[in-house]
């Protein structure tokens, strides 16, 4: 009887290959991850401006200037993409946003309460988006 069986020449072939494809398939999949990040941090812009429109209705046009009444009203999923961190100063700031905090939103309130500013970070720079009253 004859046993049956792979070579030591087939299975490196196998191994070759899996490689091959697993080092095509790893950067693209760590590229999609990232502009995912970036996507869930324009997001939370919006989610910023639809709030900070929100409190302005309920208190005749004034945009917030504290950051209490803005941490009450936003979702309780708002989370920062890159840590999963929740509220003031992980998820959003009063500032404008910085790449020290990866994910972060930065919400600034302008000229007396009359406009305001939106931007966030993502992994390495500032997403190239800048949300302002009006738009």
């Amino acid at each position: 009887m004859k046993k049956r069986g792979f070579t030591l020449i087939e299975l490196m072939v196998v191994v070759v290959i899996i490689g091959i494809l697993a080092a095509i398939a790893i950067p693209n999949f760590v590229k999609v991850i990232e502009k995912a990040k970036r996507s869930s941090v324009q997001a939370n812009m919006h989610t910023m401006q639809t709030t900070v429109e929100a409190i302005a209705v309920d208190s005749a046009g004034a945009y917030p200037a504290g950051t209490a009444i803005i941490n009450s009203e936003l979702p309780s999923n708002y989370k920062n993409p890159y840590s999963n961190a929740t509220g003031y100063g992980t998820a959003w700031t009063n500032t404008d946003a910085s790449t020290s905090i990866p994910g972060i939103v930065g919400y600034v309130c302008l000229t007396s309460q009359t406009s305001y500013r939106i931007t966030g970070a993502g992994r390495d720079a500032l997403i190239n988006l800048t949300l302002t009253a009006g738009q």
